[in-house]
């Protein structure tokens, strides 16, 4: 199982992305393996759609490749913990403890949750160092 977060979301939606290889790359190294997505991190990655009028059509193409999870209410203590621990921004303190709470692993190109993935012995594909689990 897999946390996605928005930064290698939206390199793999669209092709002019920097990242867009490196993405497809990661999706190939996924395989099967179920992709979940948390609600916020779902708003994120439609933010730039919203922008240009084609929220409701993204939206159509992300949730059939995504596991998008409930609200846990007991989750905002956590995010804040993770977020000082790691200093870390408060959606990428939401993706780290989505993958710590489902035991996934985490696809992203941010770096700073790329490395507190890995510190927290989580695997990490797409960031430096990518493929591995510490």
């Amino acid at each position: 199982m897999i946390t996605a977060d928005a930064s290698w979301l939206i390199a793999l939606l669209d092709p002019l992305d920097v990242h867009h290889q490196r993405a497809v790359e990661v999706r190939d190294a996924i395989g099967d393996e179920p992709v979940i997505l948390h609600p916020l991190t779902l708003a994120e990655c439609l933010v730039g759609p919203a922008k240009i009028g084609t929220l409701e059509a993204m939206e159509r193409t992300l949730r059939p490749e995504v596991e998008v999870l409930d609200f846990d209410p007991q989750s905002p203590a956590r995010f804040a913990r993770l977020r000082t621990e790691h200093r870390l921004r408060l959606p990428d303190a939401v993706v780290l403890d989505t993958a710590r709470e489902r035991q996934s692993g985490i696809a992203t190109f941010d770096e700073r949750l790329a490395r507190a993935g890995r510190n927290e012995g989580l695997r990490v594909l797409g960031g430096s160092g990518a493929d591995e689990t510490k």
